[in-house]
């Protein structure tokens, strides 16, 4: 039918950076919001809700290409490849000490259960997934520390989760990394929430529109 053709396509969208990445694996790929700069030292602005005028930190959807505006400063969701990990990875942004940058990805892990994540900064961070917070270090740090925290969260198999981490630095280098400690089965850089959305209204439209036909 045409609606299932409709699901099939945007779907398929949805998915079309579709990878694996293995077990004890760092993500490498993201979409990236950033600089943020001016932003203060790390102890303070890793507690600085950033995107609070764009449903905030635990509520936001980003999507690569999505545009906000802060403090009058235009800025997008674009994509983002860590080349090395090593306490340097955000380096290719430019030097920009004192700033903040926020990175993002869906992903799906195949079974459910309880997955975790590792963590390593030179300063500041904070991490969701799905919104719920799962680490946070806010302190004025200057060296980096590979998989020093960790976060863990309950997830259910087959299904997305946005995670979202937050980057602040100091001075000089600027890191973050995150290794999955589980396997992620597919991941995505356009939220699939609103693909869904999408269909839904389409569908909706479809539905209302053979109504009208069969009135006819």
């Amino acid at each position: 039918s045409k609606i299932s053709l409709i699901l099939i396509l945007i779907l398929s969208t949805a998915v079309s950076s579709a990878e694996v990445i293995k077990v004890n694996s760092y993500i490498m790929e993201w979409i990236l919001l950033g600089p943020i700069t001016n932003t203060g030292p790390a102890a303070i602005s890793t507690n600085v809700d950033w995107l609070i005028d764009y449903g905030g930190e635990t509520n936001i959807r980003p999507s690569e290409g999505d545009e906000i505006e802060l403090s009058g400063k235009k800025y997008r969701w674009k994509r983002y490849q860590i080349l090395k990990i090593g306490g340097n990875e955000l380096e290719p942004l430019g030097n920009f000490d004192y700033s903040a940058a926020y990175l993002a990805i869906y992903i799906k892990f195949a079974q459910s259960g309880r997955v975790e994540f590792l963590f390593g900064s030179d300063a500041g961070f904070a991490a969701w997934v799905n919104g719920k917070e799962i680490a946070r270090v806010a302190k004025n740090r200057t060296n980096w520390v590979q998989d020093s925290h960790s976060g863990q969260i309950q997830v259910k198999g087959g299904c997305w989760n946005l995670l979202l981490v937050k980057a602040t630095d100091n001075e000089h280098e600027w890191g973050i990394s995150v290794k999955t400690v589980e396997a992620i089965a597919d991941f995505t850089f356009t939220s699939p929430w609103s693909k869904i959305l999408q269909y839904a209204v389409i569908k909706n439209i479809s539905t209302k529109w053979a109504s009208i036909k069969k009135e006819s």
